[in-house]
């Protein structure tokens, strides 16, 4: 989804520049799914069923893509998993 554009320099970047760069995609992904679920709650009734499936969808996956050590590109992975899944609420 970002180009990390250090890549296509002459002198690579270091394993440390690499690391920042993935956790600051990791932490902008989850800010913005926190953003998203705060302005659907303040929405009320008009967002409550994408609230609700938002917020589902993302307290099942957050151990798994967000918490701990995680290897490269996981928002990423995280992201393609929600734009191919279907909404939808049992």
């Amino acid at each position: 989804i970002l180009n990390n554009h250090t890549g296509f320099q002459a002198q690579a970047g270091s394993p440390l520049r690499k690391g920042n760069f993935d956790l600051l995609c990791n932490l902008c992904t989850q800010a913005s799914v926190h953003r998203l679920l705060k302005g659907f709650r303040e929405a009320g009734e008009a967002k409550e069923v994408s609230y609700r499936w938002l917020s589902e969808f993302y307290a099942d996956r957050v151990e798994e893509y967000f918490d701990g050590d995680q290897p490269y590109g996981r928002a990423d992975d995280f992201l393609e998993e929600l734009l191919l899944s279907s909404p939808s609420l049992i």
